[in-house]
């Protein structure tokens, strides 16, 4: 338990990571495309 407790949390963490900066990388292209459209 002591060992896979950290594990987990490492791993939720890194999706959260990667969900935030798919969020980010989202934000972007959604900016730049209206500000193309203008």
């Amino acid at each position: 338990m002591k060992y896979r407790e950290p594990l987990k949390m490492k791993i939720r963490k890194k999706s959260f990571n990667t969900r935030s900066i798919n969020f980010i990388t989202k934000k972007r292209v959604f900016t730049t495309f209206l500000k193309n459209q203008h």
